[in-house]
């Protein structure tokens, strides 16, 4: 693997797409916090600046990938003096790294600027600028969020129109099919194992762990490690995917 070819990928992005990234992902992302902060509670808003920052971060393997789409444009990117392990690399630099970190700093200016408005207004009850960063608590949700975005990153090499609605439409019908797999065990479980008279006996499911309760650090650990691991496949087989399409 060559780093300056790594370089010269990244290189020749910046220079095609940085203002397609800075007007249509970075301010625009900015201009929605800022509104959000001005228009709604601003003690409240976490949870749909959330929901707006995942949903930019998620459409942007689709634009890394976008050369891949469309014959002529495939065929350039595909020949262009660099292994898949190179390109790969690369737009796991930028959908990793570089989105999230400028999505992050574009959230916290149209904050400051929403913050610093209704400040310039006197709305009362507004309190501190850094009291509203403790609604902020990424830490725990980084691996899942990860964890999607290298689902999403292989979806986007995967298929060839429409890569984010696919990816996300076919997540979804694994998660049903799963879902009703799961029922179907539990059914069979209920009615077929049991002695007869035990079937309607009510399943109890120990609750979800509270806020104020600690999770055992042996769970947590099994999380990580298997988030992780399903990080490793989909990246892995995102090299694959990529080889299988230039072959």
């Amino acid at each position: 693997m060559n780093l300056n070819n790594i370089k010269n990928l990244l290189r020749a992005y910046f220079i095609e797409n940085w203002k397609r990234d800075f007007i249509w992902t970075f301010i625009m992302m900015a201009a929605i916090t800022f509104l959000m902060a001005i228009m709604m509670n601003i003690h409240t808003i976490y949870p749909t600046i959330a929901i707006v920052f995942v949903i930019m971060l998620f459409i942007f393997p689709e634009r890394v990938f976008n050369s891949l789409y469309g014959n002529s444009k495939s065929i350039h990117y595909l020949m262009i003096p660099a292994t898949n392990s190179e390109k790969v690399v690369a737009n796991m630099f930028l959908v990793n790294l570089y989105a999230p970190f400028f999505l992050l700093l574009s959230v916290f200016i149209g904050y400051s600027l929403g913050f610093l408005a209704l400040k310039w207004y006197g709305l009362p009850y507004l309190g501190d600028y850094m009291s509203h960063f403790k609604y902020i608590n990424l830490g725990k949700k980084i691996f899942l969020l990860y964890m999607l975005l290298s689902v999403m990153f292989f979806g986007c090499i995967y298929f060839r129109r429409r890569a984010t609605l696919s990816t996300v439409g076919m997540a979804l019908l694994a998660f049903v099919v799963i879902g009703v797999l799961a029922v179907l065990t539990l059914w069979a479980n209920a009615h077929l194992t049991l002695h007869t008279g035990l079937s309607d006996i009510a399943y109890s499911f120990p609750s979800s762990v509270s806020p104020n309760e600690t999770p055992k650090n042996g769970e947590e650990i099994i999380n990580i490690i298997l988030r992780s691991l399903v990080i490793v496949f989909f990246y892995a087989m995102s090299f694959l995917r990529l080889k299988e399409t230039e072959a």
